[in-house]
């Protein structure tokens, strides 16, 4: 499995799947930088899970809805 690597906020280089990279590219098309758990089906919400637990993602709540957002570096 073709893997790539990310820069999390905190400078530690990380390894992600090619599905995790699908994943991460709906991030940067999206305008806020942030997608809802309720958007994501259920492989998705793993594969957010796993990037969360990786640093690559962070989440938060807003009026009771949870959502995914990056927590890289850009250059």
């Amino acid at each position: 499995m073709a893997m790539r690597s990310v820069l999390t906020l905190g400078g530690i280089e990380t390894f992600i799947s090619i599905y995790e990279g699908d994943l991460l590219a709906r991030f940067e098309m999206d305008e806020d930088k942030k997608i809802f758990a309720s958007d994501l089906d259920e492989r998705q919400t793993e594969l957010a899970e796993g990037m969360l637990k990786k640093g690559v993602l962070d989440v938060n709540e807003d009026n009771g809805n949870k959502y995914y957002f990056l927590n890289i570096n850009r250059f």
